[in-house]
């Protein structure tokens, strides 16, 4: 998988419009289900005491590891991350 680099730039609009399309997509009652959800979620992940593992904050990030998505592709997976 190719690396993209990650932009200190603020996101544009069609970045948020498509993590909004995305969060809506694989929202459940227990995940992230909106892009200012996900600024804080983020926010807390970074600023916490104690650094996180990928796979335990990205499985809350979703709502826990029963409902994490099944990307149509990896560059769908990699574009939601970077």
């Amino acid at each position: 998988m190719a690396f993209t680099p990650i932009s200190n730039a603020p996101l544009t609009d069609a970045q948020l419009d498509t993590l909004q399309e995305w969060l809506d997509h694989f929202s459940n009652d227990n995940s992230v289900q909106n892009v200012s959800e996900l600024d804080g979620f983020l926010a807390a992940i970074v600023s916490g005491p104690q650094g996180l593992q990928f796979d335990d904050w990205h499985a809350a990030l979703w709502g826990g590891v029963e409902h994490l998505p099944k990307w149509k592709s990896d560059r769908d997976f990699q574009r939601f991350f970077d």
